[in-house]
């Protein structure tokens, strides 16, 4: 990578983590170009030169935050032991997912703002269209590896375990595994060995 285009990027970079915190704290609309930048250490110029619009940002914020975690997962999936039971794997793979408060601030606010906004939500969508096969194919991996088959279709199953992950009561709890518990038990009755 050349050093204007890694320079670029770590620009992009810390503008999305500025972009996390600042709208966690005062959501998409009362959160100006002028906060993000001094939050992140730049002018207005460095912001324009990467970023139209915050919507532009929101949909960067997605793109990261997705890829990411699909990376993080598979690194995950990749260092577990072979022989593991559907809990074991469910909790070894969303173990390493440290979301922030402040991140699931963020990405409740972005799919509201998505839920409001038709052609913001076609952006955001695209953005999942990109990435949901890799996370589609991640939990084949996982249920291969534990000698499972899933009772529903692949995609149904895995809006369950979105819903349980981003519900903010499940978010927000204060029983740090809840959602990994949850998304366990999911597993395991929508689930079953496959036949020898």
């Amino acid at each position: 990578m050349s050093e204007p285009t890694r320079r670029r990027e770590d620009t992009r970079r810390r503008l999305v983590q500025a972009a996390i915190e600042e709208f966690s704290r005062r959501g998409i609309d009362a959160t100006s170009v002028e906060h993000l930048c001094q939050a992140a250490g730049f002018t207005r110029g460095a912001f324009y030169s990467n970023f139209a619009t915050k919507d532009d940002l929101c949909v960067e914020i997605m793109r990261h935050v997705a890829e990411d975690q699909v990376e993080l997962y598979g690194s995950a999936l990749a260092d577990l032991p072979r022989e593991m039971t559907t809990d074991e794997i469910v909790v070894g793979i969303l173990s390493v997912n440290r979301t922030s408060p402040d991140l699931l601030r963020t990405l409740m606010e972005i799919e509201l703002r998505a839920y409001r906004d038709p052609e913001f939500r076609a952006r955001i969508e695209e953005v999942r269209g990109d990435v949901w096969p890799r996370y589609v194919e991640l939990v084949e991996r996982a249920a291969d590896r534990a000698g499972l088959e899933f009772l529903i279709d692949t995609e149904e199953l895995l809006l369950i375990f979105e819903a349980i992950w981003h519900f903010p009561r499940t978010a927000a709890s204060d029983q740090p595994d809840l959602r990994n518990h949850l998304i366990g038990t999911a597993a395991r009755h929508l689930t079953r060995k496959k036949a020898s």
